[in-house]
């Protein structure tokens, strides 16, 4: 490839996929493949293009999980929604869909290169081009396939670069143009021509050649075969709507039990692993915890001090000392520097606590046990 001075910046022609660049230090944009360099006149790039037939091409799957495949596009027109809708016959999104709604646009709209040229891509240009004047721009082609593909449910992203022809070209600012690509499923970005102006060299043997033997393999809209689906029953009746009234009845009863039975069985096994781990860190998290059970409003920013003023409306005068016990353990190990190990003072708090709050009402102490 030949690059001239006049392109305004530093990047260079490239693939989405480029494998070597020589003849030029380049460096490659990680997000887009596009290569870029501060100074070149000539370089070779080499890249990557998946194998694929025609046929499995034709029958390949949109890639939803492309990033920005399906970006929003602002508030469509009604009437250019269902232009989309129509050209497609209503078909799911596939491969196959995309490139009938390619076929649309060439046959439907004119490419202008010379002249007086429409200008912008904004909805109340493209609504105009779309249903009023049919002629438009490489710019306003793509901008309208992109859009109606993506309220088709096809991934697809708007492209900007240069077009040429053969192994080498000569590109200017005037050959800018702009194209649609779909995401495929197992392929990848394919670039797609709504305008019918691009050529595919006899030469290629890469994924541009692929993509114009499927679209001459593409029947017309008419005739696309639409999904199968499976048989609903014998003949054109319906079958009989059985109501599973065992599920009906374990949807009803299941949700209740798992959480009458789930709630205590987390809550018990949380409280194990604190006891299991020892610390006094995990001695300070389970009063927290048996506390807000019992409504004690207890936040993670306060001291196991502000947690003992919070719980004086509520529980009696010695799980509140056994609290201030806490505190002492809580600061020993935690904040006075020293080599303090008190954890089992911690720990002989924490049961004082607990059995503080069983001597509260049973109303209290059941709604405690099913509050997580």
């Amino acid at each position: 490839m030949e690059l001239l001075g006049s392109l305004g910046g530093p990047w260079l022609p490239s693939q989405a996929r480029p494998a070597a660049v020589d003849g030029v230090e380049a460096l490659v944009d990680p997000a887009r493949g596009t290569l870029m360099a501060k100074d070149a006149s000539s370089y070779t790039v080499t890249w990557w293009e998946p194998r694929v037939e025609p046929e499995t091409l034709m029958g390949k799957a949109i890639d939803p999980s492309a990033p920005g495949g399906f970006a929003g596009v602002g508030q469509v027109p009604p009437r250019v929604e269902a232009l989309a809708k129509g050209a497609v016959r209503g078909m799911r999104s596939s491969f196959q869909t995309a490139l009938a709604l390619e076929q649309h646009m060439r046959r439907e709209y004119e490419l202008v290169t010379s002249g007086d040229l429409p200008v912008g891509h904004g909805w109340p240009q493209l609504e105009r081009f779309l249903l009023v004047d049919k002629r438009g721009t490489s710019e306003q082609f793509a901008a309208a396939y992109v859009a109606m593909a993506r309220v088709l449910a096809i991934p697809a992203r708007l492209v900007v670069g240069f077009a040429g022809s053969g192994d080498e070209a000569v590109v200017r600012n005037g050959d800018a143009m702009a194209w649609p690509e779909v995401a495929v499923d197992g392929v990848g970005w394919v670039a797609l021509d709504p305008t019918g102006s691009a050529r595919v060299s006899s030469a290629s043997a890469g994924l541009a050649e692929v993509t114009e033997e499927a679209r001459e393999k593409l029947p017309p809209v008419e005739e696309l075969a639409p999904p199968v689906l499976p048989p609903s029953g014998d003949g054109d009746v319906d079958p009989p709507v059985r109501v599973p009234w065992a599920a009906l009845l374990w949807l009803v009863v299941l949700p209740p039990a798992g959480w009458l039975v789930g709630v205590p069985l987390v809550a018990w096994v949380r409280s194990w692993r604190r006891r299991r781990s020892g610390t006094v860190a995990d001695a300070w998290a389970e009063a927290r915890d048996r506390l807000r059970r019992h409504g004690v409003a207890v936040t993670s920013a306060m001291t196991v001090r502000d947690a003992a003023a919070a719980a004086r409306p509520v529980v009696d005068p010695s799980t509140v000392d056994a609290l201030s016990g806490l505190a002492m353990a809580v600061d020993a190990a935690l904040w006075s520097g020293a080599p303090v190990d008190a954890r089992a003072h911690a720990w002989a708090s924490v049961k004082a606590v607990r059995s503080g709050l069983a001597r509260r009402p049973v109303k209290e102490r059941l709604r405690a046990l099913f509050r997580y």
